[in-house]
């Protein structure tokens, strides 16, 4: 076996490493410095293992305990501990790496669980009033999945926090219930390393959530809007529910049919308002919708009244006028679709250029998100930490009133700096300030207590 650290012996000679000084290396007892034998191993009833090299004795001691390592006649300023061991074989180079990569496995497996059935019940949630709107015809069954579909990804950035905490809650409470952690904690991985493998995770998502909230979250609302404003445009009679009234405000025209059949719409009373000309209602047994020579969109009413009405006329008849008519023709005016500027769908450099209180908690919001995704992830370590007889759904109960308590105080800053109650900066963001000192005092909590007893 090749030589892979110091001599042990004096001169020039170099001697081959015992195979215990490895096992010892990797096992995380001490090192040898001196001169091996073929290593044997005793141990008494109650009493920690030995093991004996040549003139150096290794004491593997109980769970918990430290490791020691007693040479005699060593020299006391020789090194000694597990830095002693070949760079190769040193715990620190290998071990950490692969529990990390495990308890990693062990926390993902559950954040695609969660994260997955929060989304599940976000899409019955949301697509309630999608679905609704479909149902009663003011919204194409497509265009009404589209909507879906977009609302559940401007959802993430506040949905992925959530499994987070709830997956390093479960993930981390299954270590301590096994006693894993107790096992990690004895071989000197303790709570600041489970800290470290949480944010492996936690800064990744938290970086995807940033992206999201930042970027995609105002591209999107502004697709939401530009959506359902062509949807409100357009007319079609086809998707008017029987028993149940049309209104477009914005074009002034309301209508109502008592039943169907096919694409047409029987007994269908009609009211448009056609500004300074007037009020018009019609009465018809019948009403189809059908595309003229130039592309307009035209309803065809067939067998009723029709009332004019002179909007100068007052209590008296005036201008008033009533037509029986065979077929009348109305032609719809296409309407150029607006999109209303609204903060969510507004660009980070116009929120940040603002003075109005509203625009920056949009902004502050946005900013809060990443923020809060690397802080409901830690605040998962001290959930973990109840007692390993609880169940499972205790930590879960833990973890979802742990993240109401704090959205619920994210929207009451929100407001309190639309309003002008809260100051514009840090405004929404000392809620993440205020929620950082409750995890440090948390964090720090149970090495008090430690020190207390």
């Amino acid at each position: 076996m090749r030589h892979l650290g110091r001599s042990a012996v004096s001169g020039n000679k170099r001697r081959p490493w015992p195979a215990l000084r490895m096992t010892a290396c990797m096992t995380g007892f001490g090192t040898p410095q001196g001169q091996g034998k073929q290593p044997t191993a005793t141990r008494s009833p109650g009493r920690a293992a030995r093991w004996l090299a040549g003139d150096t004795e290794y004491r593997a001691g109980h769970a918990g305990a430290k490791p020691s390592t007693r040479r005699r006649g060593a020299d006391p300023r020789a090194p000694r501990g597990l830095l002693d061991c070949p760079p190769a074989f040193r715990p620190e180079s290998a071990r950490p790496m692969i529990l990390r990569r495990y308890l990693l496995r062990e926390l993902t497996s559950p954040f695609a669980v969660v994260c997955g059935s929060l989304l599940l019940v976000f899409t019955g949630y949301s697509s309630a009033r999608f679905l609704g709107e479909a149902a009663s015809g003011a919204l194409p069954a497509g265009l009404a999945a589209i909507l879906i579909g977009l609302k559940l990804i401007i959802s993430l950035d506040a949905i992925v926090p959530m499994a987070l905490l709830l997956s390093v809650a479960l993930g981390l409470g299954r270590l301590q219930r096994d006693q894993e952690a107790t096992a990690l904690a004895a071989s000197g991985l303790g709570e600041r390393w489970l800290i470290s493998a949480v944010l492996w995770l936690a800064v990744p998502v938290a970086l995807v959530v940033a992206t999201a909230s930042l970027v995609v979250r105002p591209q999107l609302y502004q697709n939401v809007y530009r959506l359902e404003a062509g949807a409100d445009s357009r007319f079609d009679l086809t998707r008017l529910p029987p028993g149940r009234f049309y209104a477009d405000f914005a074009g002034g025209l309301v209508m109502f049919s008592e039943a169907a059949d096919g694409d047409d719409r029987l007994q269908v009373f009609t009211h448009a308002d056609a500004g300074a000309q007037g009020e018009a209602v019609v009465f018809a047994e019948r009403a189809r919708q059908l595309t003229g020579d130039d592309g307009r969109q035209v309803v065809e009413f067939h067998n009723g009244r029709f009332y004019q009405l002179d909007a100068g006329s007052g209590d008296s008849l005036g201008n008033d006028m009533v037509v029986r008519y065979k077929t009348l023709a109305l032609r719809l005016d296409e309407e150029q679709v607006t999109v209303r500027k609204r903060r969510k769908s507004t660009s980070n450099g116009e929120l940040a250029a603002s003075d109005n209180p509203e625009d920056t908690a949009e902004l502050q919001w946005r900013i809060a998100a990443p923020l809060s995704t690397v802080l409901l992830g830690l605040l998962g370590v001290p959930i973990s930490r109840m007692p390993p007889r609880r169940s499972r759904s205790s930590k879960l109960t833990a973890g979802l009133l742990g993240c109401m308590v704090y959205y619920n105080l994210l929207a009451v800053a929100m407001d309190a700096v639309e309003n002008g109650d809260l100051p514009p900066w840090p405004g929404v963001l000392l809620v993440p300030l205020a929620a950082g000192g409750v995890l440090a005092l948390l964090m720090w909590m149970p090495r008090w207590r430690r020190r207390r007893t």
